[in-house]
């Protein structure tokens, strides 16, 4: 009778999702050019006005450097010859395949987990994705457009001074900024960088040139599913005791076909040793919030440089229980600290 009984149950627990993400990685060569509509900059610079080699993940400045079109502008006064570049607009361009098999599958999604800053993606000439924001991850669904065989992504990136720069001059009271620019770009009291969201650094420090960046600056691929993918994941420190740690692996499940999952957290610590939990859940479609705790006995505390070592624990969580493929999982390097904030008699702690 028992034998009657477990079978089910087996059944019922496996995992609904029989078709596996599969990814597509778009980084490596790409080509870039000054932007065809940008006529002064295409009169002003006719060599970058054609296709040049370009690096993704990167930025066109990284690509003027290694082709030899600027000076490096970490030495000496090099820093203004580069200038021209934060003030142009540019096109980024590579090509890629697809197969009858991926055209068969229910999603092909273009991610780019990084683009600086005020970008328009197109894919076979046709506009998917605008964008303006440097710090976050950008998903298009591609399949409309996509076709089987050779297809083209093409990313156009304005100047963020440009772009901004009508709009911040006509404001009576504008933000502050960091540093006033030296080289005439922008009026004194009158910068742009208060109203994007982009790497600050970019518009110069104290400690370092101003080189305003554009470009594909983190990773880009093409994501290929069926029902269902890790769309993020956080891990949360709840307690950190000298015997213990208690984590909380918190992801977000994007879901087409909503079914019985196998969710799997795992931590692995410096000294190779891994602690894993499995979790069964429905999944309903749409986005689905799970958490899974973990727990880490005797755990080794990051510590800041000069007071002691930095151990580091690498989580993983991955849809399919025990035996997920690589693009099925998603992968976070954390350190465990706590920190107090000590105001008693106006003290330094």
């Amino acid at each position: 009778m028992r034998r009657w009984f477990v079978l089910p149950l087996i059944a019922l627990a496996a995992p609904a999702f029989a078709s596996p993400k599969t990814v597509v990685p778009l980084d490596g060569a790409w080509q870039v050019r000054i932007d065809p509509t940008d006529t002064a900059a295409t009169a002003a610079h006719k060599r970058e006005a054609t296709w040049l080699p370009a690096a993704v993940p990167g930025s066109v400045q990284q690509d003027l450097i290694a082709a030899h079109r600027v000076p490096d502008p970490f030495k000496g006064t090099n820093e203004a010859a580069i200038q021209w570049a934060g003030l142009t607009k540019w096109q980024f361009r590579r090509v890629f395949d697809v197969t009858p098999a991926m055209m068969q599958r229910n999603h092909l999604d273009l991610v780019f987990d990084g683009l600086d800053t005020f970008a328009t993606v197109s894919v076979n000439g046709k506009i998917l994705l605008t964008t303006d924001n440097a710090h976050r991850r950008w998903r298009v669904d591609a399949q409309p457009v996509l076709k089987v065989g050779r297809n083209e992504v093409l990313v156009t990136i304005a100047s963020p001074i440009r772009t901004l720069q009508p709009m911040v001059l006509a404001e009576k009271n504008p933000l502050p900024g960091e540093y006033d620019s030296a080289f005439g770009d922008e009026p004194k009291g009158k910068q742009t960088s208060p109203y994007i969201r982009k790497p600050k650094y970019n518009y110069g420090w104290d400690w370092g040139p101003r080189i305003v960046n554009t470009g594909i600056w983190r990773p880009v691929r093409l994501e290929i599913w069926d029902d269902a993918r890790i769309d993020t994941l956080r891990v949360d420190q709840e307690a950190l005791t000298p015997t213990e740690a208690r984590l909380s692996a918190k992801l977000d499940i994007a879901v087409e076909t909503p079914g019985v999952a196998t969710i799997r957290a795992a931590v692995t610590g410096p000294d190779g040793k891994t602690v894993s939990v499995d979790r069964t859940v429905t999944l309903v479609k749409g986005n689905n919030a799970v958490s899974i705790p973990l727990a880490i006995a005797d755990p080794k505390r990051w510590q800041p440089i000069g007071y002691g070592a930095q151990p580091l624990y690498t989580v993983t969580a991955s849809l399919g229980g025990a035996e997920p493929t690589p693009e099925d999982s998603v992968t976070k390097r954390i350190g465990l600290r706590t920190v107090e904030l000590i105001r008693k008699d106006g003290s330094f702690g």
